[in-house]
């Protein structure tokens, strides 16, 4: 499994890319200790990717992160849950998505292109949470 750990300082939203077969994903945020695994298990149940705003257990709020999971590392996967990403960002944080806001979802969608692909780059096996503000 590999795991990448990202932080959007404009939005201040966390993501974790995971890279993972479903089960150790399934086991993995079942380990972080979220609510709603029922739902998590539907969602990787058939598919090659997924994308989800978390809670906590022990709190209604939610914490700000948003983990997007991949069966494989696929170009084409990577872009669908880019959007699903984008969209879920920018609505948490009250940014209109729709078709008259197209150009400022690009350019978000653009950005996370970027920081995922660089963030693998740079550490190809995945980052730990400490190595995120370096």
């Amino acid at each position: 499994m590999k795991v990448w750990h990202l932080y959007d300082k404009v939005y201040r939203a966390w993501v974790c890319i995971v890279v993972s077969s479903r089960d150790e994903f399934v086991d993995f945020i079942d380990g972080c200790g979220y609510k709603d695994m029922d739902f998590v298990r539907e969602l990787v149940g058939g598919g090659q990717g997924a994308m989800m705003r978390i809670t906590p257990a022990d709190n209604e709020v939610g914490n700000n992160c948003v983990v997007v999971w991949m069966q494989q590392w696929r170009a084409a996967t990577l872009v669908h849950e880019i959007s699903h990403l984008t969209s879920q960002i920018l609505s948490d944080c009250l940014v209109p998505v729709n078709h008259d806001n197209t150009e400022a979802i690009a350019f978000y969608s653009e950005f996370w292109w970027t920081e995922i692909n660089r963030a693998k780059r740079r550490w190809p096996d995945g980052n730990k949470h400490s190595d995120v503000q370096k």
